[in-house]
């Protein structure tokens, strides 16, 4: 039997959709699945090496930064 950690894993890594999990104090990337490197065009070595504001547009960083106040670490 599969645990809930590892279906929401499988979840994670199998999504169509580009998800990535960043650290909301440095906005690094903590994981990113495959869906994200194909749409961003990066290995996962590379794109593990970027922060969040890096993917976005300079007119984007200020209202991410913003977004970001006051999320809680987890739900």
């Amino acid at each position: 039997m599969i645990s809930a950690g590892e279906s929401y894993k499988q979840l994670f890594e199998n999504s169509p959709a580009p998800m990535y999990i960043y650290d909301n104090e440095t906005f690094q990337f903590i994981e990113v699945n495959h869906a994200a490197l194909e749409q961003y065009g990066y290995t996962r070595e590379e794109f593990l090496s970027l922060s969040a504001l890096d993917i976005r547009p300079p007119d984007e960083v200020t209202p991410f930064k913003a977004a970001n106040i006051g999320v809680p670490d987890s739900y």
